[in-house]
């Protein structure tokens, strides 16, 4: 019986008995990437194609080291041009590997911690998630451009091959958002939107694969959006679910993601629905700076930035509350945030090395809190603001240590399951076998049965179009659901491939 390993499969080198000096690096990122892009919750097939990728061209690079590691006292004769010609082509590529590592290695990080979806605490943070998502997926865009660009990939794949299965992950993400919307129970007439807008969404789902960029995105962006809305803990955003006008602000703009509008009416749109629906979530004229600062921030100070702005927004709903309290002093505490974050978006540091410290930059963050202080005392607000941002400087700190650690002390643990056997029959009849460990997700098991289709047309073709469902019953299970709530069949989990 074949044991599945996502990891093994991932990193493992065809040349991992050539040690160098010169690419113990190079093998060390890619162990490292490796164990962060296994545990993936987004873009699943990207990362695992990225690092399959990397993989490859380190182990040509390895190759071409065993080529002109020749004799230490060579004749002028076994010097020729083949070994020059290959010297030049690993030592650019090493170095372009290495910093491409470096700089996914931060993204593959992200994506194994972040959440799949809005966690419904607040109205303003689940809208900022969708920002930040939006954020980070550019990103990711601009990485597989860096990655693609010098033509160095195995196989022949180009840019247009990652778009194809960046594409695809963004399509699984908007089916998950669809999934969890089709789960969620509402009362009266908002059960009936929500019914009407999963299904507008199963039809753009079935067009999505010739629609543009813009379009995919806004798609998940409403998507998202109105998961906000259903999903939603505050009180005075659950009250307006039977707001016909917000379901209809919400309609709109999905009927204009049908259309394939222009990106400027989708945008439009958009806007247009979360101020509606942050219409109660009021916020302090300098807030929209801090956001925009926010995504520019370095890790020093990541934790402490995201404090002083949270607590910003506090400070703003207070004021909008009851206008007779003093703007000054909130204007003087988002001022003081302000500078803070500019500070921070320009320190310089090593993420090797697992202290920082910044005066300057410090002193700003002490002005702002002082600020933020002064403000809370005037407006009567007793919160932790004080002890949570002495928590936001540890995590920060532990933050510095953990990714130093994870070079110098080794790599990050991934966590197992129990080996179960697992069972899945095939769309042409017949079935595969494997050992596979309980807490893998199906995302993981498609990406291998795809591996074993004979030409890459149909690797394509199964990675765009195969799901899998239960026997007996066809309708398509999320692939982020994990090995074990598979159900068992004569001691064996059991699950049956198909294609669309």
């Amino acid at each position: 019986m074949t044991a599945l390993s996502l990891f093994n499969d991932l990193t493992d080198l065809k040349n991992a008995a050539k040690k160098f000096p010169t690419t113990e690096l190079l093998t060390e990122l890619l162990t490292l990437v490796g164990h962060d892009v296994v545990l993936a919750k987004r873009n699943n097939f990207s990362v695992y194609w990225t690092v399959s990728q990397a993989r490859d061209v380190i182990d040509h690079i390895i190759d071409l080291v065993d080529k002109t590691a020749i004799d230490p006292n060579p004749s002028w004769a076994d010097l020729g041009a083949q070994h020059w010609q290959d010297f030049d082509t690993y030592t650019e590529r090493l170095l372009w590997m290495e910093d491409f590592l470096l700089k996914f290695a931060l993204t593959a990080e992200r994506e194994a911690l972040v959440s799949n979806f809005p966690n419904g605490q607040g109205v303003q943070e689940d809208v900022e998630f969708i920002k930040n998502w939006k954020i980070a997926r550019t990103e990711l865009k601009q990485l597989f451009l860096d990655l693609s660009s010098p033509g160095y990939l195995s196989n022949g794949a180009t840019h247009a091959d990652i778009q194809a299965i960046h594409k695809r992950d963004d399509i699984m993400l908007l089916k998950s958002v669809n999934l969890r919307l089709k789960g969620t129970t509402v009362t009266g007439q908002a059960q009936a939107n929500l019914l009407e807008l999963t299904t507008k969404f199963d039809t753009i789902l079935q067009s999505l694969a010739t629609a543009s960029d813009e379009v995919l995105v806004y798609s998940i962006q409403f998507a998202m959006g109105i998961d906000i809305f259903v999903n939603a803990q505050d009180p005075k955003v659950v009250a307006r679910l039977q707001d016909a006008d917000l379901w209809t602000l919400a309609k709109a703009g999905v009927d204009l993601v049908e259309q394939n509008a222009s990106v400027q009416q989708l945008e439009n749109a958009w806007n247009d629905f979360i101020a509606s629906l942050c219409r109660n979530v009021l916020l302090p004229n300098g807030y929209k700076d801090l956001l925009r600062l926010l995504s520019t921030i370095k890790r020093p100070y990541y934790s402490q930035s995201v404090g002083l702005v949270r607590a910003c927004q506090k400070l703003g709903v207070g004021f909008n509350a009851n206008k007779s309290l003093s703007i000054q002093l909130l204007e003087t505490a988002v001022d003081h945030a302000r500078n803070a974050l500019t500070a921070a978006a320009t320190v310089t540091y090593d993420h090797r090395v697992a202290t920082f410290s910044d005066t300057t930059t410090a002193t700003t963050f002490t002005t702002a809190e002082n600020s933020i202080k002064a403000c809370s005392v005037a407006y009567n607000k007793n919160n932790t603001f004080e002890q949570d941002m002495i928590a936001a400087r540890t995590t920060d700190a532990d933050r510095l240590t953990r990714l130093s650690a994870r070079f110098v002390k080794g790599n990050q643990n991934i966590t197992s399951g129990a080996a179960v056997d697992l069972t899945i029959t095939l769309p042409a009849g017949g079935s595969h076998e494997y050992s596979v460990d309980s807490n893998l997700t199906l995302h993981a098991v498609l990406w291998k049965e795809a591996a074993l289709e004979a030409s890459p047309t149909l690797i394509e073709n199964m990675r765009s179009k195969g799901y899998f469902h239960h026997t007996g019953d066809s309708t398509p299970l999320d692939l982020r659901a994990s090995i074990n709530t598979l159900p068992d069949s004569g001691g064996k989990k059991t699950v049956t491939l198909a294609i669309s």
